[in-house]
């Protein structure tokens, strides 16, 4: 049976409760086995309806259930395919989307998986993020940057291989003339702003 997006939502309330803690914890344990259980938790995070902390709560379950139920020790997938697939599908526009509490928890996660498939077996991670650039939306931006950064954070402590420099050989040739493209559109944005009040005027926002 699959997970049920209501009841987890309560667990997930419950784990708030110092009195219910132990209880509820021990219950999520038990939603982890059943199938689709991390959508069930992106469900929840992207859903209006739930409380925020409730939200913020199952994007926490979500990274901590990634971080140990994703692959395994030889990088074999330790969920289905499928679910692989959606999880991938959903969780950059979600994290986009979400406010910086959550988006700090999803961004988490993503790293935990681009660790283990960017950029072999996701290589269209970066077309995903580019594709979402907006001229008109600094907040969709943000996001689409903090997304960025979780991936490519994981550079820094790396040493210098064949394998690392394809990889970032990758992003160049993907990410890179779009982010300058978007860095350009918001300089002269910016050169715009600047000559306006330089002539006296006052933009309207």
């Amino acid at each position: 049976m699959a997970a049920d997006v209501g009841h987890i939502a309560q667990l997930l309330q419950a784990t708030l409760d110092p009195a219910q803690h132990r209880e509820a914890e021990a219950a999520l344990k038990q939603e982890a086995t059943k199938p689709q259980y991390s959508l069930t938790l992106l469900t929840i995070v992207s859903s209006d309806s739930f409380p925020v902390n409730a939200r913020l709560s199952a994007a926490l379950a979500f990274k901590n259930f990634i971080r140990l139920n994703y692959v395994d020790a030889n990088g074999n997938y330790k969920i289905p395919q499928d679910e692989v697939q959606t999880i991938k599908e959903r969780l950059i526009g979600l994290m986009i989307a979400s406010p910086a509490n959550i988006q700090s928890q999803l961004g988490e996660a993503v790293s935990i998986i681009a660790d283990s498939d960017f950029w072999e077996r996701w290589d269209t991670l970066t077309q995903d993020l580019v594709s979402r650039f907006s001229a008109t939306d600094p907040k969709v931006n943000i996001g689409v940057l903090e997304v960025a950064h979780s991936i490519f954070v994981r550079w820094r402590p790396l040493m210098g291989t064949s394998g690392l420099y394809t990889e970032i050989n990758h992003v160049i040739n993907t990410f890179g003339t779009p982010f300058f493209q978007l860095l350009a559109v918001r300089t002269s944005l910016l050169d715009k702003s600047s000559l306006f009040h330089l002539h006296g005027f006052r933009i309207q926002s």
